[in-house]
């Protein structure tokens, strides 16, 4: 009955490890995250970090956002809403780090840059970056979303949104640092409580915090809000 009783203890442990890390991969953590939180300091390591320079404190991002022109109306200008998004989350986030921490580029001042170059645009995102003082530049952009899904018409919001992320070291500007695709698409059963409005911030400070924490450290569910 003891060895019994042992082995079924044994059983439901590895299942419950099993779970947990279904769970953590579902929402996008790698095993080395799950090795960073069993450290004890109830962080998540950044998938793509982005290391300080040396003899420099603190570190200086462009977060720069582009959508294609085939989006409906109601969503002109997202790409400059979810840029200041992202650089506030990474701001905020990592105030505390002194060695580390972020201070994104006000997108004000990337406004400015745009109006004052107008041949901005055959520069690359590194090269913006190297004329406005960043250490990195995220380049955003977004490929596709929608607030709806097709399957409940306008009764429910339901999200979706992919993009492709470009990161570029400002100290080798024209080439490419890190590049990876991502997909937005949480499932929640309390996004009816929200208007149509408020549905809509949640979902682009989401987006935001998806891609923020893809650069830095964070806690789980922490920003998340409903629909985990």
């Amino acid at each position: 009955m003891g060895r019994s009783l042992e082995t079924s203890t044994v059983r439901w442990s590895r299942r419950a490890v099993l779970l947990s890390m279904m769970a953590f991969t579902s929402a996008g953590c790698t095993p080395a995250s799950l090795w960073w939180l069993a450290r004890g300091n109830g962080k998540v390591a950044a998938e793509y970090p982005l290391p300080p320079k040396e003899g420099k404190e603190g570190i200086t991002v462009l977060v720069l956002g582009s959508a294609p022109p085939t989006l409906p109306v109601e969503f002109v200008g997202i790409e400059r809403d979810l840029a200041a998004r992202i650089g506030r989350k990474m701001t905020d986030e990592t105030k505390d780090d002194k060695k580390k921490k972020i201070q994104a580029i006000d997108q004000v001042k990337v406004d400015q840059f745009k109006s004052s170059h107008p041949d901005w645009k055959v520069l690359s995102p590194g090269q913006i970056g190297v004329q406005m003082g960043a250490d990195y530049v995220i380049d955003v952009g977004l490929t596709a979303i929608s607030l709806y899904s097709h399957d409940f018409g306008r009764e429910v919001p339901q999200g979706k949104a992919s993009l492709s992320v470009y990161v570029y070291d400002t100290a080798d500007p024209e080439r490419t640092y890190r590049e990876y695709g991502h997909d937005v698409a949480p499932r929640g059963t309390d996004s009816p409580m929200l208007s149509a409005a408020n549905y809509r911030r949640w979902f682009l400070d989401r987006i935001a915090t998806e891609i923020a924490w893809k650069h830095i450290p964070h806690v789980y569910e922490k920003g998340l809000g409903i629909g985990r």
